[in-house]
């Protein structure tokens, strides 16, 4: 995409979403901090500089959204970096509420990649910690789908 912008493939689905559903989408934007890293959109990486100053702050409202929506699909890029790191922190937040609310997230494996730079060798190839990942959150109760198979045939799915 440009910038943070969604494709424009992604946007249209969006769009028609939200005209045949008569809704309005949320869209989230990450990284309002030029002072920390912000892989996740749930966060900063580093929310206190070491002088004690506030360099960033979790996105609670959406955070809220996500723990109190019925069932929450992800999918996104990468799989090694910032969709992990958003994962990570959804999870966190799971875990700290109710550890069975991880039941109603599903991550669509085969919609997201994880960064490999072309040449680089074993070291820039991030395949692994990705799949590392989407087994940890397998093992702590959410559900690792993917795009091809019905949603009426995820497990636990309320459609």
């Amino acid at each position: 995409s440009v910038g943070h912008a969604l494709n424009g493939t992604i946007q249209e689905a969006v769009n028609f979403f939200a005209f045949a559903r008569s809704r309005q989408t949320a869209p989230q934007v990450k990284g309002g901090s030029p002072f920390t890293e912000n892989y996740s959109v749930l966060g900063p990486e580093v929310q206190v500089a070491q002088d004690g100053t506030s360099v960033g702050q979790a996105n609670t409202r959406f955070i809220d959204t996500l723990l109190s929506a019925d069932t929450v699909t992800i999918a996104g890029q990468a799989a090694s970096h910032c969709v992990k790191s958003t994962i990570d922190d959804l999870l966190s937040q799971i875990q700290a509420k109710d550890p069975e609310l991880a039941k109603k997230v599903y991550i669509v494996r085969d919609c997201m990649s994880a960064v490999v730079i072309p040449g680089g060798g074993p070291d820039l190839d991030y395949t692994d910690r990705a799949n590392q990942a989407l087994d940890r959150f397998a093992d702590a109760g959410m559900h690792v789908v993917e795009s091809t198979t019905p949603m009426t045939n995820w497990a636990d799915f309320k459609a």
